[in-house]
């Protein structure tokens, strides 16, 4: 076992042989190697040392590369040190390497790590049920071509620092049992209801967000946020978004989802973008149901599986 500083030029150039797909190929226009070179940067970018987590285990045909690392805001926010494995890749003995990562990350006072992992990984899923992994969502990824949108428009405005309180009023009480945070009985409840406003105040306030839209009254209590990721169309080919980033909807406010990403969409199509996707859980017939009637198109699922140290 070596740490991936020792060896980072060689890993780079070895990842594109490993790695199938990129992040976004559910996009036909998009260009796939383009793609698949921002997200080998994403998994080889500079840490500081105290949050660099990733691991090389074995070598040759046997590699195993473990891309993870500490998060230092939800570390600070949660009291215990949670980190995020990226990506697993290679095709050596993966559940060998996992135990390594984990003996290694709990000595660095990791107690909560996470990771993504697509269904198709099966040697990984194998790998983290054996380490001990546990699943706690399921998640699907949405998409759609912006052309040819014809929905009617609802009254929506931009979101201003004065709805702050109403907004994370509602993201603290519209819980979705179904997402990573309220399903893991790990997880303080105390803590999410925390996190879900923090999420909302740094959405408005700290860039967590592009845009939020909200209903145009005086106290919404539903809204929607946005990341536009401009900087990297160019590479992409295709001007590509994130819509509903965070979203939550109180039950006053019943049937707001489907006009709220009507209006993101065609808030989208103002700025010129080409594409957009956004993710939900499995579980979340309502929300598929409205995507699926607004034209949007199943592009990909995902696993989210976690183990405390």
């Amino acid at each position: 076992m070596i740490s991936f500083r020792d060896c980072r030029p060689e890993i780079i150039d070895w990842l594109p042989s490993v790695l199938s797909g990129s992040p976004h190929d559910f996009v036909r226009r998009l260009n796939i190697e383009a793609d698949r070179a921002l997200w080998i940067d994403s998994l080889c970018g500079d840490l500081p040392p105290e949050d660099d987590l990733r691991l090389i285990v074995g070598g040759g045909e046997g590699r195993i590369a473990l891309f993870a690392e500490r998060l230092p805001w939800d570390s600070s926010f949660f009291g215990y040190g949670v980190a995020r494995l990226n990506w697993i890749a290679g095709r050596g003995d993966t559940a060998a390497a996992l135990n390594a990562l984990c003996e290694t990350a709990q000595r660095r006072g990791v107690r909560y790590l996470f990771t993504p992992i697509p269904p198709t990984h099966l040697s990984g899923i194998q790998a983290l049920c054996a380490a001990g992994f546990t699943l706690i969502e399921t998640r699907h990824t949405y998409h759609r071509d912006l052309a040819g949108f014809d929905h009617p428009r609802y009254p929506c405005r931009v979101a201003t620092v004065m709805d702050i309180p109403t907004l994370a009023a509602a993201a603290r009480e519209a819980v979705n049992p179904f997402d990573r945070f309220h399903a893991d009985p790990f997880l303080r409840r105390a803590d999410v209801d925390r996190l879900m406003e923090t999420w909302v105040e740094a959405s408005l306030l700290r860039g967590f967000a592009d845009v939020t839209i909200v209903p145009d009254v005086p106290h919404p209590q539903a809204f929607t946020t946005v990341r536009y990721h401009r900087d990297r169309w160019e590479a992409w080919g295709v001007r590509l978004a994130q819509a509903a980033v965070l979203t939550a909807v109180a039950p006053e406010f019943r049937g707001w989802y489907r006009k709220l990403i009507t209006e993101i969409t065609h808030h989208l199509i103002a700025l010129g973008v080409d594409h957009a996707y956004l993710t939900t859980q499995i579980t979340n017939g309502a929300v598929i149901h409205v995507l699926e009637g607004l034209g949007y198109h199943f592009g990909k699922g995902e696993h989210i599986f976690r183990v405390i140290l």
